[in-house]
């Protein structure tokens, strides 16, 4: 019944030899392969497949703590965090880095923050975003009160992820 399954997806009948079957697919999908066994592309070694698709996606990242939330960012991402004291086209530097990664694999993870690293940002926008609606009521007391509240945020753009 469930070869018969995979057949109607068009997934792939023959996994590799000693490669776990799921990862063949996910590849496949990932790097735009057919899923066919017939149609893979010349390897030396299904694990090969593997170190080639992981290295293509390291990427450097660092996650960063401000205005009591946790953010994860790449360089020129666009993020929204809470309010800060800076005007639109200054530079802020977070000094809260909690984890850094690195284009050599390297992954450094601070105790509670990792020492010498900054991610240096420009301020692009200082807004409010959607207003929300907070309403209370009491059954048969005759009290209602209807709030609006609008949370300001600063919206920067990540410019570099340094490690001393």
């Amino acid at each position: 019944m469930r070869e018969n399954h995979k057949k109607q997806r068009g997934i792939c009948q023959k996994p590799l030899d000693k490669f776990p079957f799921f990862y063949y697919n996910t590849i496949c999908r990932i790097m735009s392969w057919p899923q066919k066994a017939s149609c893979l592309p010349d390897l030396a070694s299904p694990a090969s497949i593997v170190m080639r698709y992981e290295s293509e996606v390291l990427f450097v990242y660092a996650i960063i703590e401000t205005g009591g939330k946790q953010y994860k960012v790449n360089e020129g991402d666009i993020v929204f965090v809470e309010k800060l004291d800076a005007a639109e086209g200054e530079t802020v530097t977070f000094d809260k880095v909690l984890s850094v990664s690195r284009e050599e694999g390297d992954f450094t993870v601070g105790a509670p923050y990792v020492t010498g690293a900054t991610v240096t940002a420009s301020v692009i926008k200082n807004g409010k975003s959607k207003k929300i609606y907070v309403i209370r009521y009491k059954a048969k007391k005759n009290e209602k009160k209807k709030l609006g509240h609008r949370q300001p945020y600063t919206k920067v753009q990540i410019q570099t992820i340094a490690l001393a």
